[in-house]
């Protein structure tokens, strides 16, 4: 049986956090639009220039209690409300966006055709700390960003324009991403948790994701190798993010004691923005949600 008393290793926690954090930060500079990456290696660049990184940092204790206090925190918040939480920084992100959601069209170099783009769009604000683009293919597939302090959000999908009304449907709705149970070798279990830190496709820890057992009322967190609420096996799991977007319920077949999960696809789950038949109107040079 899981304890709730597991306390998680402060020092690893707080590199691999900063780490994480930068590591994730050099990986979205590859695939975002060039318009937008001056905008990420500035903030890499201040990311470094904090000096959290040097292994030093972790040595000053007011610096490690607040790391501690801030994670247990979270986590605590995160296992009684993840859906509130999620609704509070939706509110948050357009609060900061503004009207990013009006987008301006850009013009199409050669560069972009031969890149198969038939559309741009783009919404930056005056301050610079909200930037918004849509990107739409000859393939009738989008990419989609929108980035301010402190978060990332991507999509990406099919898309359809009919009398002047835009449609997105993005790849991943709410509970449809991909995962599977893997096998537990070379996988990171934090202390005595039974369910590993979860993987992508990629094999890079997803240290955002939660995994809910045998029902909605237990939840774990493997990065900090903590759960909320106590099981005797294990009989299904789902992977779930804040955004709450969550994998179907996996069944374990074997009487398994220890579970890996991995996520099918290298897709960032815990940034993406779920396009339900999301609808724009493209009123000239300008596309307004509706």
């Amino acid at each position: 049986m899981l304890s709730q008393e597991t306390q998680p290793d402060v020092d690893a926690l707080y590199l691999g956090w900063n780490r994480a954090t930068l590591a994730d930060m050099k990986h979205q500079l590859q695939s975002v639009p060039a318009e937008q990456k001056e905008w990420y290696q500035n903030n890499i660049d201040a990311l470094h220039s904090t000096g959290n990184l040097n292994t030093d940092s972790i040595d000053k204790e007011s610096l490690r209690h607040t790391f501690l206090s801030h994670l247990t925190t979270r986590f605590t918040k995160l296992f009684d409300n993840m859906k509130v939480l999620f609704i509070v920084a939706v509110i948050i992100f357009f609060s900061i966006c503004g009207n990013c959601q009006t987008l301006k069209k850009e013009r199409i170099t050669k560069n972009d055709r031969m890149k198969g783009i038939s559309f741009k769009f783009n919404y930056s604000a005056k301050d610079s700390y909200g930037l918004v683009s849509l990107i739409l293919k000859k393939d009738n597939t989008f990419y989609y960003s929108a980035n301010t302090i402190g978060t990332h959000q991507i999509s990406e999908g099919t898309w359809k324009l009919s009398e002047g009304i835009l449609i997105l449907e993005s790849t991943f709705q709410m509970n449809n991403f991909p995962a599977e149970i893997s096998n537990g070798e070379n996988r990171k279990f934090v202390d005595s948790c039974d369910i590993a830190v979860v993987e992508n496709v990629k094999h890079e820890l997803l240290t955002d994701a939660f995994v809910v057992v045998n029902n909605d009322t237990i939840k774990c967190l493997p990065m900090i190798g903590m759960c909320k609420g106590e099981y005797e096996k294990i009989d299904s799991v789902k992977i779930a993010f804040e955004n709450g977007m969550s994998s179907g319920w996996i069944p374990i077949k074997f009487n398994e004691r220890k579970i890996a999960l991995t996520v099918l696809t290298e897709i960032p789950i815990g940034n993406y923005v779920v396009m339900n038949k999301r609808r724009f109107k493209l009123d000239g040079n300008y596309l307004r949600q509706l």
